[in-house]
């Protein structure tokens, strides 16, 4: 049997060996198969997971900019609220209209002739309109005593103190139209302080009775500040209020929209990098590698973060000043010469609206690019310190005064790394990508403030499910329906407030609807790797940069050689042109495509 088998292997040894082979190299072959195909869906799985990553954590990104809005908005809406108080003017308005009345019914009992001065709306109104409305609402003030003073003390207001306080006695019975109690209760107790000018000092008693003469003058003209004086400074600061909460919250949304999403784009970066150090936590030794910090190396570490966030303060604080002198301008062309009693239909207003626009953005694409938005955004050079330093920040740190707090940190990579986001900042502020998407931020604003706000409440205009909007009926009714003024700044006044306070914020949410607005995030959060992307000198010497032989045209032809046992490229993936970080076994995409295609469609739709 033995015998048989060896010469049956003897006869066939050939045939058998061939077997063999084949079936060795088959084995081979599958093992070979099956390693690749297990290779690339490990690097499909873990593309996927990157992907996912990457985008979850632009999203958060997204959602932490609605949060700082915010948190931010209530700053600038105090400001602009108190630098514009449209309620203290409604509340002078009264006043005089409760003295007009008190002064009718004073005038019947003198039997006298009515006054000019008391009437509203008259001729005199008109004029001392164009000549006085140029002081702005929150300059107006009206102390009580006011009514107390005739007009006939600023023709005194040069006489000695005696003279001046029997002129004003003298006077008072002759002027019904200012005489109230309390006003008589002011003038009692205001005379024995200038009928006792012997008790002081001559140059004492001089410089009082200048102080006091200077005072009733100002309070007198005050007092004669007439309603459509009033009217005409309440048209301008309702609507140069409302219009400058909407700027204001565009640029504070496209401001921190710009500052996060660099901020988490080095971030992602600083993490990546993080992967591919070597790890030395394996035995012993006595080179120092605790100075391989990639947070630091792409300046993501706390104290820039913190300082390069802060500088939103100007905007807050400083830019919607800016703003608002803009605003103001163009309100004070297209609605100054409207009076209280003028009527506007839809059109008209909105007709208005859009001159305003035009002349605070620009009325031509050109134009609305070359805007200059920089100055209400970042500080200039030198007034940066002033902007760390404002908002406290530095509050309990030992900081020299003198020293730059922009340029003088105490991590030798902070300096640049704050420069380099300051001038990324500034350059994307002023690139066509920024007005354009700050243009249709501004439509969104205004056309949730115009066409919803203030044509469902003043003109009772049918929504778009009643009434289609390009129908001949609806404009029609928005050509012929008329409300007066005043029911406009009503609206717009109480609008105000919930531009700057409301929460949710549907203005806001407005803006946020706006696909572009996600489309330049990502655009922000995806581009410019080449800066990112350090010289070797500024590298941990784990890691370092070379420029790949291959294709030096590329986009992002930074390739970084390690000599330890993990490497990291950054180099473009010609299957689907994404950008892709990878190591010798596996790749890890950071740039979605599909952020860039958004955003090239949203280009020439725009077009």
């Amino acid at each position: 049997m033995l015998e048989a088998t060896r010469r049956w292997f003897q006869r066939n040894r050939t045939p058998v060996a061939v077997g063999v082979g084949v079936l060795g190299a088959g084995y081979v072959a599958a093992q070979y198969v099956v390693g690749k195909i297990n290779d690339a869906r490990e690097r499909l799985s873990s593309e996927r997971v990157a992907k996912e990553n990457l985008r979850r954590r632009f999203e958060q990104n997204q959602e932490d900019c609605t949060f700082t809005v915010m948190a931010l908005l209530p700053t600038a809406t105090q400001n602009i609220l108190e630098a514009m108080n449209t309620e203290s003017i409604t509340y002078q308005i009264q006043r005089v209209k409760g003295v007009s009345r008190a002064g009718s019914v004073a005038t019947l009992s003198t039997a006298g002739p009515p006054s000019l001065a008391d009437t509203a709306l008259t001729e005199d109104d008109g004029k001392s309109m164009n000549s006085e409305s140029g002081v702005h609402a929150s300059q107006t003030t009206l102390p009580p005593q006011d009514q107390s003073i005739p007009p006939a003390e600023s023709a005194d207001k040069g006489k000695p103190n005696a003279e001046s306080a029997s002129t004003n006695k003298a006077e008072t019975p002759a002027e019904p139209n200012h005489a109230s109690g309390e006003a008589a209760g002011g003038d009692k107790l205001q005379i024995p302080q200038i009928q006792e000018p012997e008790a002081q000092d001559s140059g004492q008693a001089a410089a009082q009775a200048a102080a006091e003469a200077r005072a009733r003058s100002a309070a007198a003209k005050a007092a004669r500040k007439t309603k459509r004086q009033l009217w005409a400074d309440l048209t301008i600061s309702s609507i140069t209020r409302a219009f400058t909460l909407v700027y204001t919250l565009a640029l504070l949304t496209l401001l921190t929209r710009i500052q996060l999403n660099l901020l988490g784009r080095r971030s992602y970066l600083s993490s990546v990098v993080a992967l591919a150090t070597p790890n030395f936590s394996s035995g012993i030794s006595l080179e120092n590698n605790d100075d391989i910090d990639s947070s630091a190396v792409y300046g993501s570490d706390f104290d820039t973060n913190r300082k390069y966030l802060t500088f939103s303060w100007w905007l807050l604080n400083r830019g919607w000043v800016v703003v608002m002198q803009r605003v103001e301008i163009a309100v004070r062309q297209a609605f100054g010469p409207l009076s209280p009693r003028d009527m506007l239909s839809f059109d008209q207003l909105a007709e208005r609206v859009l001159s305003v626009r035009k002349m605070v953005e620009g009325a031509t694409p050109d134009e609305r690019r070359k805007a200059q938005w920089l100055p209400t955004l970042l500080p200039r050079r030198e007034n940066e310190d002033e902007v760390i330093r404002e908002s406290g920040i530095m509050n309990g740190a030992n900081q020299d005064p003198s020293a730059s707090l922009v340029g003088d940190f105490s991590s030798p990579t902070s300096p640049a790394s704050l420069r380099r986001l300051l001038d990324e900042t500034a350059d994307i502020i002023e690139s066509p990508s920024f007005s354009h998407v700050l243009t249709l931020l501004l439509d969104s604003g205004f056309g949730a403030l115009i066409e919803k706000k203030v044509a469902l409440g003043a003109y009772d205009l049918p929504t778009p499910d009643q009434m289609r909007p390009d129908s001949p009926e609806m404009r029609e009714i928005r050509s012929s329906r008329v409300v007066l003024l005043p029911k406009i700044l009503s609206i717009l006044t109480r609008e105000a407030r919930v531009i700057g306070n409301s929460m949710p914020n549907e203005y806001h949410q407005a803006m946020e609807e706006i696909p572009e607005l996600q489309a330049f995030a990502a655009v922000v959060y995806s581009s410019n790797w080449e800066a990112e992307i350090q010289t070797a000198d500024d590298l941990p010497p784990s890691v370092s940069f070379s420029a790949p032989v291959n294709n030096p045209q590329s986009p992002l032809a930074i390739m970084p050689r390690s000599p330890a046992s993990r490497s990291l490229s950054v180099v473009r993936d010609e299957e689907d042109e994404s950008v892709v970080m990878a190591e010798p076994e596996q790749s890890i995409v950071i740039v979605d495509p599909a952020f860039e295609n958004v955003w090239e469609k949203v280009r020439s739709g725009g077009q």
